[in-house]
């Protein structure tokens, strides 16, 4: 069997300073790397590491709540939390505008979400029970 687990995901940004900004000081990611030159920069959370890559070309296909309804390719990032109110509370508190309140969902969570500034929804849940 191989042992896989998930090292990193790139996101490529129009503008880098808006996402370095939002995963940051908004969401408090911390900055591991940063080269304006190369365009490209790391911040990590926990054990996730975000790689934030400069584009040269437009934003894609706008992306909603609805998955079946988006275009191919990543769909949104989810960071789970122990307290879905309190996480939205402190990070409306520091600007972040969301547009779904906190809510029980119908699949089994609870959760919250907002945009990153190049439109990947960004979910913030806890799960109602543990998943296998």
């Amino acid at each position: 069997m191989m042992d896989l687990s998930l090292d990193n995901i790139g996101l490529v940004t129009e503008d880098l300073g808006s996402s370095l900004d939002f995963y940051t000081r908004l969401l408090g990611f911390e900055l591991i790397e940063h080269d304006p030159v190369a365009g490209s920069a790391a911040v990590r959370i926990g054990s996730t590491t975000l790689f934030l890559l400069a584009g040269r070309g437009t934003l894609g296909p706008e992306r909603g709540a609805d998955p079946a309804a988006n275009p191919a390719g990543l769909d949104h990032l989810s960071f789970a939390t122990s307290d879905v109110d309190e996480t939205f509370r402190v990070l409306t508190e520091r600007g972040v505008r969301f547009s779904e309140p906190p809510h029980d969902s119908d699949w089994g969570a609870r959760f919250c979400g907002c945009q990153d500034p190049n439109g990947v929804p960004i979910y913030f849940l806890r799960w109602a029970a543990e998943r296998r």
